[in-house]
């Protein structure tokens, strides 16, 4: 593969990208920033939602009734290209990846739900298809011109696969004809996790103002950016009397430009694990609405950071008076910075000089790792992933995408990058290969070539199984005004999957597509996380310094690189048959020794290399049923 011909800044992708479910695997032509995941199942938390003031209820429905209603105002309707999909239910989702046990189980379940199951709609002939499905659930028109501060309040179960931004609230306010307003309907529930039954609210004041008489809402769900499982379930629909005082908080980054790709002087990543020896002065943006119906003075928020749970200080700015639905962001500059490794947490709340009707959305935790080497895992560790395992993308010569990898933004001087740690998704080929390499804004610094993802590397589905890697030809020198990447590619035709985690922010995503021959950077919101971590230490990198499975350790080749020879060290917990296997790149055995029967302990072979031509070997230590191989490069 020639690499990096051209850079492209990605926001619509144009050729298709390769996934592999848990299940059979899926292609599709991915037509926005956002990229196809594994559909790995998963538990996510319960989203904290907004409840409604506890006043007048202005419209009611919980489809015991289906379509035809049972509200008292006039039947729903459906439309869309794919609105048909919208069904009364009684019994859950039912498709490929779907099952029944994933029920709403929502106040009034019993009589009847509303569902979009688009899991089911992609099952032709038992097996799957993966259609971007468009299609809405509308209600009848209402006035609601004497309602105080209406919400819409409703009952949902949802799980989403592949990107986020598919499921929505749509408000008219001519009765249907036009649709100005979009609101989001996914309220942090992260792709490919199923929170259960939650209640769900969304403000309507703000967008009823044109003419409160005559509104309609509909539940959209619009597929077009990648979204084609899993299923949408609505039931007990309210809109519902609002607060007079309600400020929300809506959302809380540890940078201070989280979408601001472009400028290079700044992070805008968040990273969940942050070496001391690259960690700066903390700082942090917050986005906030007023959503009450009255003005609010006086707004301020406040950031308190804690280090191992001892706060180390609060920090207050001031936003000054809001107006009903004003809302806007705002950056906060502690000036904190860690001292040493251990646990930071931000907790940032909002408040004004009325008391706030709901407080159950006027506060936000974050938090992240400083690691560094005084740790017991000996070394300082770079990542964006939040380390729980939520899917995973498979990489081909022949997939779309062969090559994919995620960006690192240094600050300080005086580091070193040591290697790289790599989780394998479980859907990669036992002894597969991959190359790994080090960028930065000029081109290759360190490399691992012809690395063997042996059948103990790999995770099992559902775990994260962390594999570290020393680059080939040791650790080198990181310049604090380059930004680097780590881009993991698989230079064969079997599959390589490498785990991902969490999201991460426009501009962290690469992507090689084999098709045109070009490395895309994705620029967009939503997608995921590599699980992909770069190791930089003041002290030495432990790397793999020792294999083990089952009774047998390998320890590091040495010398490697090798002219003439190298010394294979290994350790026996009980006596085996052992023998020796160098295989080349394309899994050729070149070499092999058998040592016979060896007793519990530890051992050593020199290894003659001058029957090999220079390159990368892999060498093979089999014990009796148990094989462990280490990487070798041979040099002339």
């Amino acid at each position: 593969m020639q690499r990096f011909s051209t850079l492209a800044l990605m926001t619509l992708l144009g050729g298709g990208l390769m996934a592999q479910q848990d299940a059979p695997a899926s292609v599709d032509r991915v037509r926005t920033d956002a990229m196809r995941l594994t559909a790995t199942p998963g538990k996510g938390s319960v989203p904290t939602m907004l409840k409604g003031g506890g006043g007048a209820v202005y419209f009611s429905e919980d489809f015991a009734n289906g379509l035809a209603g049972n509200n008292g105002v006039g039947p729903w309707t459906t439309s869309g290209p794919d609105g048909a999909i919208w069904l009364y239910d009684t019994d859950g989702p039912n498709g490929f990846y779907s099952a029944t046990t994933q029920v709403i189980t929502s106040t009034t379940a019993a009589n009847g739900f509303m569902m979009f199951d688009s899991d089911a709609a992609n099952t032709v002939g038992g097996q799957p298809t993966f259609n971007e499905w468009v299609g809405s659930l509308e209600s009848p028109v209402l006035d609601l011109s004497a309602a105080f501060n209406p919400r819409l309040e409703f009952e949902m179960r949802s799980r989403f696969c592949c990107n986020d931004g598919g499921h929505f609230v749509d408000v008219s306010t001519d009765g249907g004809a036009t649709w100005p307003t979009r609101l989001d309907a996914e309220f942090g529930v992260a792709v490919n996790n199923d929170p259960g039954t939650f209640t769900a609210v969304v403000n309507l004041e703000c967008a009823i103002v044109a003419d409160p008489s005559n509104v309609k809402f509909r539940f959209t769900q619009d597929g077009s950016g990648g979204m084609t499982h899993y299923h949408w379930q609505i039931d007990d629909v309210q809109v519902v009397e609002g607060f007079g005082n309600d400020v929300k908080l809506s959302r809380v980054w540890l940078v201070e430009d989280w979408d601001d790709y472009d400028n290079t002087a700044t992070r805008n990543l968040e990273y969940t694990r942050m070496p001391l020896e690259q960690a700066g002065a903390l700082d942090l943006s917050m986005a906030y609405t007023n959503e009450g119906a009255f003005a609010q003075p006086n707004a301020q928020a406040t950031a308190e950071v804690f280090f191992d749970g001892t706060s180390q200080g609060t920090f207050p700015v001031t936003i000054g008076n809001l107006a009903q639905c004003a809302g806007d962001t705002v950056v906060i500059n502690t000036g904190w910075v860690p001292s040493g490794p251990g646990n930071v947490s931000v907790v940032v709340t909002l408040g004004t000089d009325s008391m706030d009707a709901d407080l159950t959305n006027n506060a936000v935790t974050r938090g992240y790792v400083v690691t560094d080497t005084p740790q017991a895992n000996e070394f300082a560790v770079m990542g964006v992933d939040t380390n729980a395992r939520d899917g995973q993308i498979s990489l081909s010569q022949n997939a779309a995408y062969s090559l994919m990898g995620t960006l690192f933004e240094m600050e300080n001087t005086g580091s070193m990058a040591y290697g790289v740690a790599l989780c394998f998704g479980n859907n990669t080929t036992n002894g597969s290969v991959v190359n790994v390499y080090l960028d930065d804004d000029v081109g290759t610094v360190a490399e691992i070539l012809a690395f063997e993802v042996m059948p103990n590397m790999i995770t099992p589905a559902g775990g994260a199984n962390w594999i570290p890697i020393s680059f080939d030809g040791g650790p080198v020198n990181i310049d604090p005004t380059m930004d680097y990447q780590i881009l993991v590619e698989n230079p064969g035709a079997d599959t390589v999957a490498i785990c991902t985690s969490g999201d991460v922010h426009p501009g962290g995503l690469y992507g090689y597509d084999n098709q045109d021959a070009t490395l895309y950077r994705f620029i967009g919101a939503g997608n995921p996380a590599l699980m992909a971590r770069l190791h930089l230490a003041a002290a030495q990198f432990v790397g793999l310094q020792e294999l083990s499975e089952n009774g047998l350790h390998v320890g590091a080749l040495y010398p490697n690189p090798a002219a003439e020879s190298t010394t294979v060290r290994f350790e026996l917990d009980e006596a085996r048959p052992v023998s020796i296997q160098v295989h080349d790149v394309n899994g050729r055995l070149v070499l092999a020794k058998d040592l016979g029967n060896l007793g519990a302990g530890e051992h050593r072979h020199v290894l003659s290399t001058n029957e090999l031509g220079s390159g990368m070997y892999n060498c093979t230590v089999t014990a009796g049923p148990v094989r462990l191989a280490r990487r070798l490069v041979v040099t002339r």
